[in-house]
């Protein structure tokens, strides 16, 4: 029998995991799941592929907000903008252009510092839809700044069936899941 075995999400794109009991699903996918994302000065997204320390960012889910933390940091309260908000802006995950919202000087200081490079963090207003690949999806069907769909589902068992191909095994948090299940043959979750 298939069970669930982790629920996680990533408020910030790149920045740690949180593992959850249980989440409320909206548009996006995952309640709060990779709303958030740090650019560039060019406006495009940053991840951990360029800059590992991003795993480093502890992200504290509030009712208005975040509050982000690191090793040698202080941490940062960032309330979620309004809908009002006119620090509008296109950024880009990929090859896709979003909308989004900057999160203000402080949160902007706080990654540059931390990364030593002038950077922002951003914020997808409800409002905006970004479009999940038409191949495998309908149309108005959105995504979050992730890759590309709203949920990443991976089994305990294809994790298991790649690690006995590898010298060193990769833990599971490295495919940056937002849901694991187990009770499955490998890659059963393709299909």
């Amino acid at each position: 029998m298939i069970t669930v075995s982790e629920l996680a999400v990533y408020p910030i794109k790149s920045c740690r995991q949180n593992v959850v009991v249980e989440r409320f699903v909206d548009a996006f996918g995952f309640s709060g799941d990779r709303r958030w994302m740090v650019v560039d000065k060019s406006g495009k997204f940053i991840t951990q592929r360029q800059y590992p320390r991003l795993v480093r960012v502890e992200v504290e889910e509030q009712n208005s907000g975040i509050v982000i933390s690191a090793e040698g940091m202080e941490p940062l309260a960032i309330a979620t903008p309004s809908i009002h908000d006119t620090s509008q802006l296109l950024v880009q995950v990929w090859k896709d252009e979003c909308q989004a919202t900057g999160a203000g000087s402080e949160a902007d200081e706080w990654f540059s510092h931390f990364l030593g490079i002038e950077c922002r963090l951003v914020w997808m207003p409800d409002t905006f839809l970004r479009q999940v690949d038409r191949a495998y999806a309908s149309t108005g069907d959105q995504v979050s700044f992730a890759d590309g769909f709203s949920f990443l589902l991976i089994s305990e068992a294809s994790l298991q069936s790649l690690n006995e191909r590898l010298d060193a095994p990769v833990p599971m948090r490295r495919f940056r899941p937002n849901i694991v299940v187990s009770g499955c043959d490998p890659h059963e979750e393709d299909r």
